[in-house]
């Protein structure tokens, strides 16, 4: 590959991995910010169990959800 779009896709893979190094760099050296962690509430704990449970179940018990996706298929 010669030309422009070699060019072209050298600089969007150094600009790439500047942006991941420069990422990983403040995730893992910059302090996390002092915000207090807001208190759970009811609402917000039924709805994390509710998506874990769908999230056990339709990964444990798959058939369901596939035969739901092969009637919605038409099959």
């Amino acid at each position: 590959m010669s030309g422009p779009l070699s060019v072209i896709l050298m600089v969007d893979g150094f600009v790439l991995a500047y942006a991941l190094i420069h990422f990983a760099g403040r995730v893992v050296f910059d302090a996390p910010p002092p915000a207090p962690v807001p208190p759970a509430t009811s609402a917000i704990l039924s709805a994390a169990v509710l998506a874990a449970a769908v999230l056990l179940v339709f990964g444990l018990w798959p058939l369901p959800i596939a035969r739901a996706a092969q009637l919605a298929a038409g099959g």
